[in-house]
């Protein structure tokens, strides 16, 4: 089992196969660029499974990804 992406091109967020609960933060599209593109973009980028993060680190480390794409957005 794994993570996917669930939403729509305006919000996404990860949902975990195993106890189909999603997760993690919220991600709405600020400039029309797909949602779920970035939400999968970002698990790749993760360099661990993120359902082994804590809340607090999936959170941070999604800000700091969120800001290096929209670095005028935020």
């Amino acid at each position: 089992m794994g993570v996917n992406v669930i939403g729509n091109a305006e919000e996404a967020a990860f949902v975990c196969d195993t106890s189909d609960t999603a997760f993690g933060p919220v991600h709405y599209s600020p400039d029309g660029t797909d949602a779920r593109e970035f939400m999968w973009d970002f698990m790749t980028e993760l360099p661990q499974d993120p359902r082994v993060y804590t809340e607090e680190e999936l959170e941070g480390t999604y800000y700091d990804y969120r800001e290096e794409r929209y670095p005028d957005q935020y």
